[in-house]
């Protein structure tokens, strides 16, 4: 969080209106981390308010609710449970920090959000198939229908990264069994959402020129 860096930033912020609201998503070991950073550096050098979010866990309530869906493998939870929890973190948060934040001109950057439900929940977890649009709707609510002015994905070859992955936690055996759904989930989003929604391809040996694509996309909504 830097939200305390410069007072006079964040006044010029709030006089120029709305602040801006990017998510970055993408599957497993996509390199989601070295990007999300070079986000936070870019806003730092513009000298652009804003707030780093996860999900689950920003709140004090998403901190427990983070405990249940990430550190207890234990609990063997239904998709179902999980998309509850998982929507629920999200209430608080949208409720007590990026609603209030944007309206005060501060900007968002977030790591996953409602995306990650739709394809781990919604195509991994079957919830898709057996409960249709039921995702898609709770989604809407806990967002209270905003959207992302700009949703970073990050595209590749899940199957050929998943292989690479050594004793692998719960949701990275389910993701292990059906790589092709996290592939072809995140292109139907984009699909979906084209409005909002860049596609970034993975380059293994260049992750730079995959933030200076981000950046290049940054600079025509922050202009």
């Amino acid at each position: 969080m830097y939200l305390d860096r410069e007072k006079s930033i964040r006044e010029d912020c709030v006089r120029m209106g709305k602040g801006r609201y990017i998510i970055l998503e993408g599957g497993e070991y996509f390199g989601k981390s070295f990007q999300s950073k070079g986000i936070e550096k870019y806003f730092l050098e513009k000298q652009i308010p804003f707030i780093s979010v996860r999900e689950p866990g920003q709140t004090e309530p998403g901190k427990i609710i983070r405990n249940i869906l990430q550190e207890r493998e234990d609990f063997d939870l239904h998709p179902l449970t999980e998309l509850f929890l998982y929507s629920a973190d999200r209430v608080e948060t949208f409720h007590k920090i990026i609603k209030p934040s944007l309206n005060k001109g501060i900007s968002i950057l977030e790591d996953r959000s409602w995306p990650s439900t739709k394809i781990y929940q919604g195509k991994l977890g079957g919830l898709d198939l057996e409960y249709k649009g039921l995702i898609d709707y709770i989604n809407k609510i806990a967002t209270f229908g905003i959207l992302p002015d700009r949703l970073f994905i990050l595209t590749g070859n899940q199957k050929e990264l998943i292989k690479k992955i050594n004793n692998k936690d719960r949701m990275e055996e389910k993701v292990s069994k059906n790589p092709e759904l996290i592939d072809k989930g995140y292109l139907e989003i984009a699909k979906n959402y084209p409005d909002i929604s860049i596609l970034i391809p993975y380059q293994k040996d260049n992750p730079k020129a995959m933030q200076q694509e981000i950046r290049n996309h940054l600079e025509r909504i922050l202009d």
